[in-house]
């Protein structure tokens, strides 16, 4: 396994048991679980960053529209604000 010196530097390492495992539940607090805790609570953390990415994935496509909407929009007008000011030259 990896083990964390710093937030970028591992270094190898091996378990003496696993009976009892610390888990990183956030924010620097840690845990001591079982095997089977560990891997549930591993289990249900991947399945709420999946949800979180599908749902931020909705968001940004919808966003991305609205984008592309005002975009459009402001095209337009920079297209008429040249059109009046070429007539107004001539």
């Amino acid at each position: 396994m990896l083990v964390p010196l710093t937030s970028a530097m591992y270094v190898q390492g091996t378990l003496e048991s696993t009976d009892n495992l610390l888990v990183d539940i956030g924010t620097g607090y840690f845990a001591e679980k079982t095997l089977g805790e560990a891997t549930e609570f591993c289990r249900r953390k991947v399945a709420m960053l999946k949800e979180r990415i599908e749902n931020t994935a909705g968001v940004l496509r919808e966003k991305q529209g609205q984008f592309m909407q005002v975009r459009g929009v402001l095209q337009q007008r920079v297209a008429q604000e040249a059109a009046k000011a070429g007539q107004a030259s001539a």
